[in-house]
């Protein structure tokens, strides 16, 4: 038995078009094709939106993490340099210190005068006990020493 009912009736013109049920069908067939696509379509942009989003985020946040760590960078070398410009600063100073101390010291009345006022600046010891100095001089200012105390 088939399960098709054969219409009998002769198939008429509405408005001037005559569509048969098969065309129907296909035509309904298709606009669901056709909404499904749309739907696909409208979901697969929302997740391609959502994707590019989401790669825009990680960029920024790999983008700001590479320029805190640039900064970092330059912060450290700038603190390794300062640390290195005082160290140089200091060596200068040390050696400039050195310079002004040894042409001081070369005149010997400059060195007498600095031994007695330490001497004044010394608690009195009994007036009948006698202390040692020891003075250790560099061989070139023994030449031109002359001792005009003693102790």
């Amino acid at each position: 038995m088939s399960k098709k009912i054969p219409n009998l009736s002769p198939l008429s013109a509405r408005e001037g078009v005559l569509l048969t049920y098969a065309q129907i069908q296909q035509h309904k067939r298709a606009k669901n094709v056709l909404n499904e696509a749309y739907r696909n379509a409208k979901k697969i942009i929302r997740q391609a939106e959502e994707d590019a989003e989401k790669i825009q985020k990680q960029a920024y946040m790999d983008g700001y993490q590479q320029g805190v760590m640039s900064a970092i960078k330059h912060i450290v070398g700038y603190m390794n340099n300062t640390k290195n410009l005082m160290h140089q600063l200091n060596l200068d100073l040390e050696d400039h210190a050195r310079q002004i101390f040894s042409t001081a010291l070369d005149h010997p009345d400059i060195l007498i005068v600095l031994l007695d006022e330490w001497l004044n600046t010394l608690p009195s010891q009994n007036e009948g006990s006698e202390s040692v100095l020891h003075l250790i001089f560099p061989e070139k200012s023994k030449k031109n020493m002359r001792i005009y105390y003693i102790f």
